[in-house]
């Protein structure tokens, strides 16, 4: 990510948006109410690409219908992707979608964090 020299893009503020089970986000909710900050990493498994997200909390709120129309596609990516690696059905019959909670936050720096020598170096 480079920064605009345009004055219109300098102001563009770029947000993220996290899933969390509603069942296990309680302490991290509080916390992330307690100080602001948080830091995500994602990545693609295949590639091993990945990046690491720091920034500021804005939000948390029960997940909308949106968000978990999202929230099963990505389920049922991850699904098909550990599938395809021979776990049965059975391995997946206890997994729920809901609820969940979706938080928003605000990016402030990004980090590459795929494996090899720019590992943790910042993104600008």
């Amino acid at each position: 990510m480079k920064r605009s020299s345009d004055p219109e893009m300098a102001r563009c503020t770029i947000t993220g948006r996290f899933f969390v089970p509603s069942a296990s986000a309680g302490p991290m909710r509080a916390n992330l109410e307690a100080n602001g900050r948080l830091a995500l990493t994602a990545g693609e498994p295949v590639s091993h690409e990945l990046y690491q997200m720091k920034g500021a909390f804005v939000s948390a709120a029960p997940a909308t219908p949106e968000d978990m129309a999202i929230v099963g596609l990505w389920a049922d990516k991850a699904i098909a992707f550990l599938r395809s690696y021979g776990l049965p059905d059975s391995f997946f019959s206890g997994v729920s979608l809901g609820p969940v909670l979706a938080v928003t936050f605000r990016v402030e720096e990004l980090f590459a964090q795929s494996p090899g020598p720019g590992a943790g170096a910042k993104i600008q």
